[in-house]
């Protein structure tokens, strides 16, 4: 590591705690606070973009977004490729995120995640899929965006994984659109996203997050692109999720 690069980390580290520490007392004061349900999560929504933009702002993430989400509740779908594409979400669109459970058993992430007010699901388990969904709609009776990433993990980035199909029914039980967001990183430290420094960025795998975020903290300027894309209408889940895979792989790719 470079003298530029640890010098960027003691400049990004203690600004980036300072951050995460003021997102956790404002979530936990909504969550205390809060009773009713709606009310909490419409908060919790505001603070994830305050705080989500103040963290981009710090690690000179600029996101270009090319679309807007229709102003009635969608379940939006996106590819995933770093812890950050929340982030990016949460920045972006008005929603509730929904992630799974290997996420919530993640010692650092997890509680970020739940005091943010995320929905963890347990893609393991096939028996609770059926409450999950309905809960999930619950979200989206109340006037509220859905997201989450149906590739069910995070990529290198050289491809997209087969979509899993089981929560697009809950746009078939709620009768509402799918959105399907495309996110492509197009930059580090301006130059292209390659093979190279591509893991600088992506983490997948068996990568530890702490080892991961220093690679990411060192980073100068990062640059993303979101287009957000024509919505679905479909009469089943299979028939959402190969029409989201089919547009988004041909924004991606092309």
């Amino acid at each position: 590591m470079t003298e530029v690069s640890v010098t960027r980390l003691c400049f990004k580290i203690p600004l980036l705690l300072l951050i995460v520490g003021a997102f956790v007392v404002c979530t936990v004061v909504t969550n205390i606070f809060s009773r009713q349900r709606g009310i909490r999560l419409r908060r919790l929504i505001a603070i994830n973009k305050f705080f989500g933009r103040l963290a981009f702002s710090l690690l000179r993430i600029d996101i270009k977004c090319d679309g807007k989400v229709p102003d009635r509740p969608v379940l939006i779908v996106c590819n995933h490729m770093s812890y950050i594409d929340p982030l990016v979400l949460f920045t972006t669109f008005k929603a509730i995120f929904v992630t799974s459970v290997e996420v919530k058993e993640n010692s650092y992430l997890g509680p970020l995640c739940r005091l943010g007010g995320c929905y963890f699901v347990e893609r393991r388990n096939k028996f609770k899929i059926k409450r999950e969904i309905a809960e999930i709609g619950q979200y989206l009776q109340q006037g509220l965006n859905v997201a989450f990433f149906p590739e069910g993990t995070s990529t290198n980035g050289e491809q997209i994984l087969r979509f899993k199909r089981s929560f697009f029914q809950v746009a078939v039980d709620q009768q509402v659109e799918v959105l399907p967001v495309c996110l492509r990183y197009l930059t580090i430290d301006d130059q292209d996203i390659t093979p190279d420094n591509r893991d600088r960025l992506y983490w997948y795998g068996t990568v530890g997050f702490f080892s991961h975020l220093v690679k990411l903290l060192s980073v100068k300027s990062v640059t993303a692109s979101i287009e957000v894309l024509p919505t679905i209408v479909a009469p089943n889940k299979n028939s959402f999720a190969n029409q989201a895979q089919l547009q988004i792989e041909a924004r991606y790719y092309g």
